[in-house]
């Protein structure tokens, strides 16, 4: 399994660098319920939508939508309708 695959080359990373290995290792399967209620609750507060069987964050909704990459919202716009920069 590739997650297994990937777990066993970051302990052996972890491992060679000499720090210490994280005492929980959560994964997101083992989360599942909780967060499809996360994401049912922020759809229900209009703060995401479903769109193509996918959960998109609504931009309109943050003021501060694309602060991280130093992006205005027209820009973040134009990248996801393919007119702009994907990064």
């Amino acid at each position: 399994m590739v997650t297994e695959k990937t777990e066993q080359q970051y302990h052996e990373d972890v491992d060679a660098l000499g720090c210490l290995r994280p005492t929980i290792e959560p994964r997101a399967t083992e989360h599942i319920d909780e967060m499809k209620a996360l994401i049912e609750r922020l759809v229900s507060a209009g703060n995401a939508y479903v769109a193509e069987d996918m959960c998109s964050s609504a931009c309109r909704r943050c003021r501060t939508t694309g602060k991280l990459a130093k992006r205005s919202l027209e820009e973040m716009k134009a990248a996801r309708a393919g007119r702009g920069r994907a990064v």
